[in-house]
């Protein structure tokens, strides 16, 4: 008889696989990480992360943690798809060959885009190891389907799933992770644990994949230039954009030469843009954006990781929920009727969880309903009313409220005002932003720095570089090193 429990045998498996490569992954991102902040440092620069964060770049421990985010994102996915097509192999097709083969033309050919833009060997061994383990424990539980399977009992089972994807999809907007956060995450003891071990470890998967325009800080070596002033100018106007000149190193993000009368941008050895002094100083941004283009590796394993995160993350808590159900309701029902009961609470557990994503959701308000909201006894109304003041640009035109809301016991509500308090000049506010970047919640410190930055006072860097230099938070150091560049404020080395 088929272990009622297979696909959550099956998910684990593959999930173990994925955590061991994308640990495998974070840890030598970190070790690179590393040795770009030594080459900084040495040339006098501000470093971000800062000293007590690179510090712990060799441990194991943000590397694990870091690595959950592959793990719950292009794992979840890999695993998900591999568990679906191994079940329709086995259950449906009853192990049809020419399924099979078809399934597996496509599982290698995945390793076409991967690789596009340059050979990139862990985003290939997530694709072919976490499909084959996940493949392997499914047939290892799964027994060959006598005959095809029912079409009704296909249905009881798909039909659910592809609604709740569906839904999810219509669901889906820019704030959408934000509201999981605010109204799944942070309403609770567990959920915010969790969110602050994110927020303290997401920077180290994500600088994995960032393009090069999206990181922090550039590494830049300039060579082979004639003229000093022009080698200066090109400097500058790097350096404007973060791109950070180092001497007498070819590891670093990009190579820019003076080959003739023409620059010409390399990465690594390989050469993929050149272009006259006069273009590149006449529109540096666009040029430097389109060598970031060139020279990003990984393109489809962004986009692979971004669904799986997005569809194959849920996917995959559906699945986990309905075995453990099945298990459980199995104990008191036959075993149809278990596996009938848990699709169905599954299902209506996927439909909860919606409903309050759907509740999350920013409103337009009018501005008696805004004061109204800020002074309710709900935290929900008055994260609406500070969503709302907050996309709108305008102040909040109530100070009398910002002691209240300042002093609350719920993050996001806290959060959404400092937020909200960029909006607006005005002594008040600002005391309750300095206030605020004492805040417990590294979220709400990060908004409060965003705020500080806004407002334009370069008064304030002192703070910031303060922050940058004590903090032992990457994201906390990574917004006020963004609120620091708002003010204008610019790297200069040392020597």
């Amino acid at each position: 008889m088929q272990q009622p429990r297979y696909p959550a045998k099956a998910v684990v498996a593959g999930l173990l696989m994925a955590q061991i490569v994308a640990t495998l992954q974070v840890y030598l991102a970190n070790a690179e990480l590393y040795e770009t902040l030594l080459l900084l440092q040495t040339h006098g620069y501000l470093l971000v992360p800062g000293q007590l964060i690179a510090e712990r770049l060799g441990e194991f421990k943000p590397a694990f943690i870091g690595g959950l985010f592959f793990t719950c994102s292009i794992g979840a996915g890999l695993t998900v798809v591999a568990l679906a097509a191994t079940w329709c192999w086995g259950s449906i097709c009853n192990r049809n060959r020419a399924f099979g083969a078809m399934a597996i033309v496509f599982w290698l050919a995945l390793l076409v885009p991967v690789n596009q833009q340059g050979f990139s060997p862990i985003p290939s061994l997530y694709v072919l190891a976490v499909p084959l383990v996940t493949v392997a424990a499914t047939l290892r539980w799964l027994c060959p389907a006598k005959g095809t399977a029912p079409g009704a009992a296909i249905w009881v089972h798909t039909l659910p799933v592809l609604v709740l994807a569906v839904l999810w999809g219509a669901q889906w907007r820019p704030s959408m992770f934000q509201d999981i956060r605010d109204h799944l995450l942070l309403s609770n003891p567990a959920g915010i644990r969790f969110t602050e071990m994110y927020y303290r470890y997401t920077l180290y998967p994500a600088r994995v994949f960032k393009t090069i325009e999206q990181k922090m800080l550039k590494t830049v070596r300039l060579r082979g230039f004639r003229d000093p002033a022009v080698q200066h100018s090109v400097a500058r106007v790097l350096g404007d954009y973060d791109y950070l000149p180092t001497a007498d190193s070819d590891r670093v993000d990009v190579i820019i030469a003076e080959e003739g009368n023409r620059l010409v941008f390399y990465s690594g050895p390989t050469m993929l843009l050149e272009m006259t002094h006069e273009r590149f100083m006449a529109n540096p941004l666009k040029e430097l954006r389109a060598f970031s283009s060139k020279a990003d590796t990984h393109h489809f394993f962004r986009q692979v990781t971004v669904l799986g995160l997005l569809f194959g993350f849920p996917l995959l808590l559906y699945t986990l929920y309905h075995s453990v159900a099945r298990f459980v309701l199995a104990l008191f029902l036959t075993d149809q009727r278990a596996s009938i009961a848990s699709t169905g609470t599954a299902f209506c557990v996927g439909l909860a969880v919606l409903l309050v994503l759907s509740a999350g959701d920013t409103v337009t308000m009018a501005r008696k309903d805004i004061a109204a909201s800020l002074d309710s006894a709900r935290w929900q109304d008055q994260v609406s009313a500070l969503k709302a003041i907050a996309a709108s640009g305008t102040a909040i035109e109530a100070p009398n409220l910002y002691a209240k809301l300042s002093a609350s016991t719920h993050i996001p509500v806290r959060y959404w005002l400092a937020v909200a308090l960029g909006n607006g000049p005005g002594e008040e506010t600002l005391e309750v932003i300095i206030d605020l970047l004492d805040d417990s919640s590294p979220n709400v410190v990060c908004k409060a720095f965003t705020a500080l930055g806004k407002r334009g006072n370069q008064t304030h860097i002192g703070l910031m570089l303060r922050a940058i230099e004590r903090s032992d938070h990457w994201y906390v150091q990574s917004h006020a090193y963004s609120a620091l560049r708002a003010l204008g404020w610019r790297q200069a080395r040392s020597d």
